[in-house]
């Protein structure tokens, strides 16, 4: 059986039954998308076709020309009911409009997401960096005001994000998309802006007490010890285990969790999502592709590095295609499918 998707107006698919109940397992699907398949007489939500609310009906035949082969009254050739009889068209199948990729999620392609955010560059450069260098500043100020970076930090950084996936979509993107974050799920926007970054520093706190304990206790104290009775220090092979295992629970947990929910700002503007649930589908987005995402943003950030030649003024190309080519990720890995 397939699947057709429909979401805000842009159609998707058809996808197998059982690949569509595992993206929506997976959260890259909603229960509130709409689906169709050949024999169901109108879109119906998701959640209803996966918890098995309707069933459908049984197509009493193909249609033949255009007309139903039930009572012959005339029908258009995307037509998925008679309106004549009531009778379900076999083979109709709804138009598919917009941006629609291959299927969703998959294994990130890393070569062709840089590639494809060199040709949305290109396409627009004049305007892409115009953008960059304006939202820059207009994120930064709203960052650095203390209690205005609470409320506006994460819709201006989503409002940012959403400029490059609307331009790798196609789709008509001004300055003024920047503020879009105060307008598409607002107080959302602003948890998603909040939470995350909260919920990993509460998880490297066990790490921060581990590291700084040996750097107080096992290096600093009997340092201060050594020097009062004419000594030199010594560093004692447990205190460096110490130092590394504290570090690597500061780092690993960081980089890991910080990963899985990069996408929860675009995916909260974009679908318009609670901030926990974008949270949930970012990481389910990013499950099985994590060390392809991690190597991925170390080849983008080290095109962003060579932009440092020429005085930086590369810098005003390589910040828009790291950008844009993030984007390509999201829409890959969670936007549309």
């Amino acid at each position: 059986m397939q699947i057709h998707i429909n979401r805000a107006g842009q159609a998707y698919g058809p996808y197998e039954f059982d690949s569509v109940k595992d993206y929506f397992a997976k959260g890259q699907l909603l229960p509130d998308d709409m689906a169709w398949h050949e024999g169901l007489a109108e879109w119906i939500p998701l959640k209803n076709l996966i918890d098995g609310a309707q069933a459908a009906p049984e197509p009493v035949a193909a249609p033949v020309g255009n007309s139903c082969p039930k009572c012959q009254a005339a029908i258009e050739p995307d037509q998925v009911v008679c309106m004549g009889c009531g009778n379900i068209l076999s083979g109709a199948a709804p138009a598919k409009t917009g941006y629609s990729p291959a299927s969703p999620g998959g294994k990130l392609p890393i070569v062709g997401c840089i590639k494809r955010g060199w040709q949305v560059l290109r396409g627009s450069m004049g305007s892409m960096i115009l953008f960059t260098v304006i939202g820059y500043l207009i994120v930064a100020i709203g960052c650095v005001i203390p209690l205005v970076n609470l409320l506006a930090s994460g819709p201006l950084m989503a409002g940012f994000i959403y400029f490059f996936i609307l331009k790798v979509r196609g789709e008509e993107a001004e300055i003024g998309v920047i503020f879009s974050g105060f307008k598409r799920n607002f107080v959302q926007l602003m948890l998603a802006g909040i939470v995350p970054g909260l919920l990993i520093g509460a998880i490297a706190i066990p790490g921060m007490a581990v590291l700084f304990g040996t750097l107080i206790g096992g290096i600093g104290i009997p340092a201060i010890e050594a020097l009062a009775q004419g000594t030199i220090p010594s560093i004692s092979w447990l205190s460096i285990v110490g130092v590394v295992v504290g570090f690597l629970l500061i780092i690993v947990p960081c980089y890991y969790f910080g990963l899985c929910w990069m996408f929860t700002l675009p995916l909260t503007i974009d679908r318009q999502m609670g901030f926990w649930d974008a949270m949930k589908a970012s990481r389910a987005a990013v499950r099985g592709n994590w060390w392809r995402l991690l190597f991925f943003m170390i080849v983008i950030g080290i095109l962003g590095e060579l932009g440092v030649i020429g005085l930086c003024i590369g810098l005003f190309i390589t910040i828009p295609w790291m950008l844009t080519s993030m984007a390509c990720a999201y829409e890959h890995l969670a936007g549309n499918g």
